[in-house]
């Protein structure tokens, strides 16, 4: 268990999600409460070396983008970054490798990074709040490396592939998918999945470096040659192979969830109650009342996602290497949707 001691009121939040759930939306109301310090996506590989200018166009391109209007200012105000570029502590590996962790591992320059985002919140007299959009393998290690309180929102895998269409999925969400599976390759929980789409570890330092870059450039274009790498094999997944891959990280979130998860948020169940069903969980969660009075409910049906037979097998052996404490989940309110489609895929 974590040696980190808290103030009352003071304890971090560790928001774990996957892309596209409403998990920026559930950020942006902490964020917006005084005793809050909102920490988005501290994994995300823009923290690296872009400075606080670049991240703040980024933040412009991204509202438009993706309909966060309810964000009122830069995502990454509240970090450290460097007049130079990038946020302090910050390493390049943290956006793509070691993405599962058990919770014995040791990783202190992990640690010293997250821990000082904490810090700087509790020196500002708030609690910090942090939304993972690449950390839902890490955060039982997060939970005993920090305490805290800790929600994980699912979306039903159907609609998250959908949003990822809608955005153009192969040139970010399905590359970066695949570049998280192969360079995690040598981690049991990825390797079926690995040799199943044939992708291996990349390193682009090294491979820009032939190229004859310099070190600045390597160090602000590796992740983008990381990306055009895995966009060739993205480009030729069939839609079952999308279905597949989306398939596995839905799976794996919630297997994890099992294991750490103060409260697992089902957005299917809070459009089912039409958003009445968010404010009781988060305050039996936080202690704290918030306001979804704005929270757009979009109701419809959503079909099961089909899963290849090969898949399901990499899922359930994945499933075995994590020991899911599948048990856990009737402690939470999660939809008829969430639940088909979990037995679906492990069956």
């Amino acid at each position: 268990m974590t040696d980190r001691q808290y103030e009352p009121g003071m304890e971090p939040v560790f928001l774990q999600a996957l892309w596209r759930t409403g998990s920026t939306y559930l950020w942006g109301k902490f964020r917006s409460r005084d005793e809050f310090r909102g920490y988005f996506e501290p994994l995300h590989e823009a923290l690296y070396c872009k400075t606080r200018e670049k991240l703040k166009a980024d933040y412009d391109h991204a509202v438009q983008k993706y309909g966060h209007s309810f964000i009122s200012h830069n995502y990454y105000d509240e970090f450290n970054i460097r007049a130079s570029g990038g946020a302090e502590h910050f390493e390049r590996r943290f956006t793509l490798e070691r993405y599962a962790m058990s919770p014995q591992d040791e990783d202190p320059e992990l640690k010293r990074y997250i821990g000082s985002l904490i810090d700087n919140a509790a020196n500002e007299g708030q609690a910090a709040v942090m939304q993972f959009n690449r950390g839902i393998l890490r955060a039982e290690w997060m939970k005993r490396q920090f305490g805290g309180t800790h929600i994980y929102l699912n979306r039903n895998p159907s609609d998250m592939l959908f949003s990822y269409k809608s955005h153009n999925n192969k040139s970010y969400y399905l590359p970066v998918y695949l570049s998280i599976v192969a360079q995690n390759a040598h981690n049991p929980i990825f390797a079926e999945i690995a040799e199943h789409f044939g992708v291996t570890p990349f390193d682009a330092p090294a491979s820009l470096q032939g190229l004859g870059y310099s070190e600045e450039r390597i160090k602000s274009r590796s992740f983008t040659a990381t990306l055009r790498h895995f966009s060739r094999p993205a480009r030729g997944l069939s839609e079952q192979d999308e279905r597949d891959l989306v398939a596995f990280f839905w799976t794996m979130g919630l297997a994890e969830a099992t294991r750490y998860a103060d409260v697992i948020v089902d957005t299917d169940q809070v459009v089912a109650t039409e958003g009445r069903l968010m404010p009781d969980i988060l305050a039996k969660a936080t202690g704290k009342e918030f306001d979804f009075s704005d929270l757009k409910v979009k109701r419809g049906e959503t079909e099961t996602m089909e899963i290849s037979p090969e898949m399901k097998r990499i899922i359930r052996n994945a499933c075995d290497y994590m020991e899911a404490h599948w048990a856990r989940l009737k402690d939470f309110p999660l939809s008829t949707n969430t639940a088909v489609q979990l037995i679906s895929t492990l069956q």
